[in-house]
């Protein structure tokens, strides 16, 4: 058990590390970096390759990767990015560091190839190997007197450099009062960039004092100091120690749980990982039960507009015209593609469908939720189940796990829409997470990676294994549950969420109900979810739990939002785009390209502090602009001819 505890206590310390950097950067600009595992992962991929394939020593090394590069890093990413996110709308901020996570992992691969290859022994801040003492009669190895000395450093300097300095005086002042505080001299954005520095170099220390324990395999790394976030909640985003002694106690729990685990089964293994999410969602639940906060995070002036173009808003047959150009389109691929690519772009299909729940929930609902690929995970576990295990008709199956996802939202929604829109995404990463490990990685379900078998049907005396028809159906699918979509933007409740979208006060004053409006919502994109769930397993043969993981989910929706996460057609191309780019890479390019995609994906969800609409939006507003432009033009020159005629008349 001694040995349990000093694990526990080394592991709470570097969550605690990585959580101080957070709850700093949080402090001085409103911004929740969900991308602090990335940075830590590339500061450690750096240290290592410095270290360990160069030859440099432990202090040369550590000091350019955690004391130069972690703070640069920092400040670029500040000057590019998170300066512009400050005041930008809170879906915003969410997913433009939710492409950041995405995005910096891949380019650490494409930068150290090297780390495609799972690494088990890398070295931290001790060289060689790590020597053993004795501290009060428990026996404390190099690496963790190390950790355990330096989150205590952290800590203390952390909390003096809040408390009694003038830089810790400015992010007090610059988050309580901005404008007062640009009144006062005080440089906000000096003050803003210096706690990114600071953060990042946190994030860069927790990174190189978690490698030698977990090694540098990127998806475990990342999702490790996910778990810290259970610390945040605990300390409401502003309190330093009660972050601090949070983390310590969640590493603590998760170390000594390993006692009373057993052996086998599901708990062996998924108990330990979900417990920090457990944790989380107790807590929030717990904060929101005290109504002493409702968790508002979009607290600064609004959003600087961009100059936008009044769209045209088409009727009659001209209405049409888009929405039938695109289903030729999408029908017509069998005629210009082989057997395979009509495959790869099946699956494409089938994503779109599930990519449509984005869509509703965040598109139309403005509710920044992580757990829709898990409902869509849910949805295709039941369906392949149903139609495997218990002989169940294919349509009917798939409907069915549509169905079965509905009241699995409706309880998260239940339990989590009134936190607000960041704490809204961490109860659902914690949904996710629970689930992930205590359901999905059930036997009957993992069954070794491999999943659960469902097969295409044969309907009518149609075949539907043949890839062609699977094809159209997948593409007639798409078609009813785009146009489903639409309807319901266009309806009663449609024009409700764009008002709830506008100003949720204002709505409220006017006798809209908030909550029942967004449970409604959140229950049609979980329909959704099963939906596309159900039939992207009918895709690939199979419902497995690496198909349905929250990395997956959030590469997902950064590529949704890159494009429209309020388009159907943009939710058709994210489909098309994930499918078809890995395979385009994978057959014409070298192994080095094949992470190019997915750093792409997340460096268009970064994009989106520029234009939060996607892609379609942007061109399309360029397009209204020109034209505007060019008839204002033409306007001035007929009034400029115009003149002299008007003057020779009245003369």
């Amino acid at each position: 058990m001694t040995g349990l505890v000093v694990a526990g206590l080394v592991l709470g310390s570097i969550y605690a590390i990585s959580v101080l950097g957070l709850v700093l950067t949080y402090l001085s600009s409103r911004v929740f970096n969900f991308a602090q595992g990335a940075i830590a992962y590339f500061i450690a991929v750096f240290y290592y390759w410095l270290h360990t394939r160069h030859g440099w020593s432990v202090p040369a090394a550590a000091v350019l990767s955690i004391l130069v590069v972690s703070p640069l890093l920092g400040l670029f990413l500040w000057a590019v990015m998170f300066r512009r996110l400050t005041f930008a709308p809170p879906v915003v901020r969410f997913v433009s560091t939710v492409g950041l996570w995405v995005a910096l992992p891949a380019l650490t691969k494409v930068l150290f190839p090297f780390t495609r290859d799972e690494i088990f022994n890398a070295e931290g801040l001790v060289e060689g190997e790590p020597g053993i003492f004795h501290v009060f009669g428990v026996a404390v190895n190099t690496n963790q007197l190390v950790v355990l000395v330096g989150a205590a450093v952290v800590a203390v300097g952390m909390a003096s450099l809040i408390r009694f300095t003038p830089l810790g005086l400015s992010i007090r002042a610059a988050v309580d009062a901005p404008r007062v505080a640009d009144i006062s001299g005080i440089n906000t954005s000096l003050v803003s960039a210096s706690s990114w520095m600071l953060g990042t170099l946190l994030a860069g220390l927790a990174g190189v004092l978690l490698s030698p324990i977990l090694g540098l395999a990127e998806i475990q790394f990342t999702f490790v100091l996910v778990a810290s976030f259970g610390a945040i909640v605990i300390a409401r985003m502003t309190n330093l120690w009660l972050a601090f002694v949070g983390a310590l106690l969640i590493g603590l729990a998760q170390e000594v749980s390993r006692d009373f685990l057993p052996e086998s089964g599901v708990l062996a293994k998924g108990f330990r990982l979900s417990l920090p999410f457990f944790i989380m969602l107790v807590f929030l639940l717990a904060y929101q039960g005290l109504r002493r906060e409702h968790f508002e995070v979009d607290v600064r002036a609004a959003a600087r507009d961009r100059p936008e173009a009044p769209a045209r808003q088409l009727t009659g047959w001209r209405a049409a015209v888009g929405p039938t150009f695109v289903a030729l389109a999408l029908f017509s691929v069998p005629l210009w593609l082989d057997d395979f690519w009509i495959g790869v772009t099946s699956q494409g299909v089938a994503l779109a469908i599930l990519f449509l729940t984005f869509t509703v929930a965040i598109g139309e609902g403005g509710m920044v939720s992580l757990c829709q690929v898990t409902l869509a995970g849910i949805g295709g576990f039941t369906a392949a189940k149903l139609a495997t295990d218990s002989g169940w008709p294919i349509g009917l199956a798939i409907l069915m796990g549509a169905i079965v996802a509905v009241p699995v939202g409706l309880v998260v929604a239940g339990l989590s829409l009134r936190l607000g829109d960041l704490y809204l995404a961490l109860a659902t990463l914690a949904f996710s997470q629970l689930v992930e490990n205590l359901v999905f990685a059930r036997d009957d379900f993992d069954n070794f990676g491999t999943g659960v078998e469902i097969l295409r049907p044969e309907i009518l005396g149609i075949d539907f294994d043949n890839r062609t028809s699977f094809f159209l159906l997948l593409a007639a699918t798409f078609c009813v549950a785009a146009l489903a979509v639409m309807n319901l933007r266009r309806s009663t409740t449609g024009l409700v969420l764009a008002s709830m979208r506008a100003s949720e006060p204002a709505s409220a004053t006017i006798g809209i109900s908030i909550i029942r409006s967004k449970m409604l919502t959140f229950a049609v994109s979980a329909f959704v979810a099963g939906l596309g769930g159900g039939m992207y397993a009918l895709a690939i043969g199979r419902a497995a739990p690496g198909s349905f993981n929250v990395l997956v989910g959030i590469v997902w929706l950064a590529i949704v939002v890159t494009w429209g996460v309020r388009s159907v057609v943009g939710a058709l191309i994210a489909g098309l785009l994930f499918a078809v780019i890995p395979q385009l890479v994978s057959l014409h390019l070298s192994e080095g390209w094949t992470d190019v995609p997915t750093m792409l994906f997340g460096l268009g969800a970064i994009a989106l502090a520029r234009e939060p609409r996607g892609v379609l939006f942007d061109v399309a507003n360029r397009h209204r602009l020109r034209r505007l432009r060019r008839q204002t033009q033409r306007e001035e020159r007929a009034a400029r001819t115009s003149e002299p005629e008007r003057a020779a008349v009245s003369a």
